[in-house]
């Protein structure tokens, strides 16, 4: 299932590159790095109560153009956990006119369960995912803002926004949203 979700920062792009050239700690929240090399941090979703689960992150070499860079990310439950999907996508930065910057969240992920967690997905757990990638990317910009050397309270209000709204959002919102496509 693909799954997408993206922000408009008011900051500058070069801040942005800076964060993501500074490595994985600058830039995902409570990222922790085991001795054996193994990343971990928390995806979580409000979505009817609070959903939380630790996962083990892959993070890719930080690839980038003028104007662009862009991340492969994928996560798996840290823990065996038969209902954690597996993620696999990119964070990717765009350069916007007016010194501002796009930052989004893309990729698929596979509904645990076989053909029962489609159904599932389908029905509802879509919206959860959903809201889990907005979750991550608005903590990923709030740990990129204190390094911008601005904490862009305009767009930070504004992400609060819009994942509260796609958290009360009817599920017929989420499903026109995932086949518009970012």
């Amino acid at each position: 299932m693909f799954a997408w979700h993206r922000l408009q920062l008011g900051y500058p792009f070069t801040q942005v590159q800076h964060s993501f050239a500074a490595g994985p700690a600058a830039w995902i929240p409570d990222l922790i790095e085991e001795p054996s090399g193994r990343f971990l941090c928390t995806i979580s979703a409000n979505f009817g109560g609070h959903l939380q689960r630790r996962a083990e992150l892959g993070i890719g070499q930080v690839e980038s153009g003028e104007g662009w860079l862009s991340v492969p990310i994928s996560w798996r439950a840290a823990e065996a956990d038969v209902l954690f999907p597996v993620f696999a996508g990119e964070v990717h930065a765009t350069r916007l006119p007016g010194g501002h910057t796009e930052l989004a969240l893309f990729g698929s992920y596979q509904p645990p369960l076989g053909a029962v967690g489609e159904l599932v997905d389908r029905a509802v757990m879509h919206r959860v995912a959903d809201q889990a990638l907005a979750a991550l990317l608005a903590r990923v910009c709030e740990r990129v803002a204190p390094l911008a050397g601005d904490p862009a309270p305009i767009a930070l209000e504004r992400m609060r926004e819009d994942l509260e709204a796609r958290t009360k959002a009817p599920a017929s919102a989420s499903k026109a949203r995932a086949r518009r496509g970012p």
